[in-house]
């Protein structure tokens, strides 16, 4: 700075101006030492050669001005040196002192802000402006007006660290007068701080999972204090149970860098390098696999910073669930099942949620009319366990601790014993879980099948009958699909003929009950309720008697069910045999005049006469017909015929008469029958 000094000096009546200049040294400082408060300054005239002057008491002239001191100085907060971070405020204050009087020019601190820092807006006091320097740079211009009054000036502003800000940010002021002392500032970067945690979102509603949820994992790295200055790198190890799926969405708070991770296997996430401060998420999934039991575990480690709240995740397995329920598959196109049919059961478990943490026992009762069969068929989901059920007796079946959530089935046969009746029944009990749908089966037994027949065995070698012959008749009853539900009562009619003789034997499928028949009369005979599927047979006898003819019928009718084959059984009746003879009652010789008694006999066998016998007996020369003496069964008329009439039953039968020898007699009387 300068200033001058103008005198007006008057030389004998002449007016002249000399100027006379002294430089005015100003120097800032923030406690400036100053030699002398003054500047003096004297101007002395002398009279030209010849010149007489009349006055000499004013030829010279002192004037003295004050000396103006103007000092700047810079301070800050935090103070310069100390650490600062990103988004933390640094406040300047700028003070200028000035002294001596007041200024004779304007004082003007042009101050430089380092880039890294934002100038706080409003934060500007009156009588500065800024306006952008070179290189990000921010310029801040504060003027001291000339003419202010001696005294100490202070400007304050403030900054705010950048999240791009790196190493340090510094301000550096000069004054365009003086000399500045602590006229800049440093603030180092404090070195980035790095948290990091890890929360995990379960499906909508969910407080555990189960095998197949799908887990969202969310990485949170927070970045402060300055950006990164090495990669940030998040390893995710994944435990039992569960299986890797993909990464999702990010999220950044760096409007620069919407996706700021690169990860990469299953699973590791890295921040590089310069990422600024911020916070910085990304999400991945990851499924519940079946290997799940308990809980499932997922932690998190940085290879730089701390863990903030949570990075090592325990998730609730939730407990296993089972259901089970048994099916019945009856023989093709069956609705209902018989005695000896095969019906196969099938028992399902399902397992959900996580693996079983016990053994789950299928105990399957049979019930009456049941006969265990054999264990077949496993299917399972579980490619590792195609037969997982472990079966014993009639019947448990174990699946064991373990055992991964699917759906497991195990089949077995059962055939319909003699002793069904109705319904045949099947439970199944586990000793934890639910039974779904159907546990107790219950399957139609069809109802009982009755078919009858009636045989008959004649006398060995023959195919036909004759009075006195015995037959043997064999009733047979089959009882099929169940059990007699109410008794069969089979009752046999003897038609004309036939005489009842007695009950025989009887055979009977049924080793517990060998003769299932009772029989009473003449004939019914009764086969109980209860009676089980076989096949029966009561045989009696019935004799031929002379009141056959044609065939003998023998018909057998039951209270329920039908005749199979033959229940009317005709028998062929021999037809009648008949032989006659004659005798006379003396073999001569005779004379005239005797009286000789004829016999015809005439025997009926096999059955009775369908037709007349007529035996017609001729008297030959020499006879003379006399009279019928005893008829017996014979009608006779005239000399002579005889008649057995039709219906006369298997016997012998005579009819006698005499004839008288006449005169017409000569060597033998002949007498034929025919």
């Amino acid at each position: 700075m300068s200033g001058s000094l103008a005198a007006l000096v008057t030389v004998r009546g002449r007016r002249a101006w000399l100027l006379l200049c002294a430089l005015l040294v100003l120097v800032f400082a923030a406690t400036p030492a100053v030699a002398q408060q003054v500047v003096v300054n004297t101007a002395t005239v002398s009279p030209p050669d010849g010149v007489v002057d009349p006055d000499t008491d004013n030829n010279e002239a002192t004037d003295e001005t004050p000396i103006v001191q103007v000092a700047t100085s810079k301070s800050s907060s935090p103070a310069s040196g100390e650490a600062v971070s990103v988004g933390q405020t640094i406040t300047y204050t700028l003070a200028v002192e000035v002294s001596g009087g007041p200024l004779p020019a304007d004082v003007v601190l042009t101050d430089t802000i380092s880039p890294g820092q934002t100038l706080d807006a409003g934060s500007l006091p009156s009588g500065c402006s800024s306006s952008p320097g070179g290189g990000g740079e921010t310029i801040v211009t504060c003027t001291v007006p000339a003419n202010s009054a001696a005294g100490t000036y202070t400007f304050k502003y403030s900054t705010t660290v950048d999240v791009g800000a790196t190493d340090s940010v510094s301000n550096s002021v000069e004054p365009n007068v003086g000399t500045c002392d602590d006229c800049k500032t440093d603030h180092p970067l404090a070195p980035p701080a790095v948290t990091y945690n890890k929360t995990a979102t379960l499906p909508a509603g969910q407080t555990a999972v189960s095998v197949g949820d799908v887990i969202t994992y969310t990485l949170t790295a927070t970045v402060s204090e300055s950006q990164l200055t090495s990669a940030l790198v998040l390893t995710d190890t994944l435990g039992t149970g569960l299986t890797f799926g993909a990464v999702g969405t990010q999220t950044s708070t760096d409007p620069a860098n919407a996706t700021p991770f690169t990860c990469t296997g299953s699973l590791s996430c890295t921040l590089p390098a310069g990422t600024v401060p911020g916070t910085y998420t990304v999400s991945y999934t990851a499924t519940v696999n079946d290997q799940a039991v308990g809980q499932v575990r997922n932690a998190v480690v940085g290879n730089q910073g701390t863990c903030e709240v949570d990075c090592d995740i325990d998730v609730p397995v939730a407990d296993p669930s089972v259901t089970y329920n048994k099916t019945a598959t009856l023989p093709a196109g069956q609705t209902a099942v018989s005695v000896g049919d095969v019906i196969t059961y099938t028992l399902t478990a399902t397992v959900s949620e996580s693996q079983l943490t016990s053994a789950l026992v299928l105990t399957d009762t049979l019930g009456t009319g049941l006969t265990f069969g054999a264990v077949g068929t496993q299917t399972s989901t579980d490619p590792a366990n195609a037969t997982p059920f472990t079966c014993t007796g009639s019947l448990s079946c174990t699946l064991p601790a373990g055992t991964v959530p699917g759906t497991y089935t195990v089949s077995y046969t059962a055939t319909v014993n003699d002793q069904a009746v109705g319904q045949v029944r099947n439970a199944v009990v586990g000793n934890q879980g639910t039974c779904e749908v159907d546990c107790d089966i219950d399957v139609p037994v069809a109802d009982p099948s009755v078919t009858y027949n009636k045989t008959a065995t004649l006398p060995a070698g023959q195919t036909a009958v004759s009075v006195g012959d015995v037959i043997t008749y064999t009733l047979t009853a089959t009882v099929s699909e169940s059990q007699l539900t109410s008794a069969l009562v089979l009752t046999d009619t003897l038609g004309t003929g036939l005489t009842f003789g007695a009950v025989g034997t009887q055979t009977s499928t049924d080793p517990a009950n060998a003769t299932p028949f009772t029989c009473t009369g003449s004939l019914s005979c009764t086969l109980p309720a209860g009676t089980v599927p076989g096949t029966y047979t009561v045989s009696y006898t019935a004799t031929v008697n002379d009141q056959a003819t044609g065939t003998v019928s023998n018909a057998v009718l039951g209270d329920q069910g039908t005749c199979d084959a033959d229940c009317d059984v005709d028998v062929p009746v021999t037809d009648p045999s008949v032989t006659y003879n004659k005798s006379a009652d003396t073999a001569g010789p005779v004379s005239v005049g005797d009286v000789i008694t004829y016999t015809l006999t005439a025997t009926v066998t096999n059955s009775q006469l369908v037709t007349d016998l007529v035996l017609t007996d001729t008297l030959g020369v020499g006879l003379t017909f006399g009279s019928v003496t005893n008829a017996g069964a014979f009608t006779c008329t005239g000399s002579l015929s005889c008649t057995l009439p039709a219906g006369t039953v298997p016997g012998t039968y005579t009819v006698s008469y005499t004839a008288t020898v006449n005169d017409q007699a000569v060597g033998q009387v002949r007498n034929a029958v025919v």
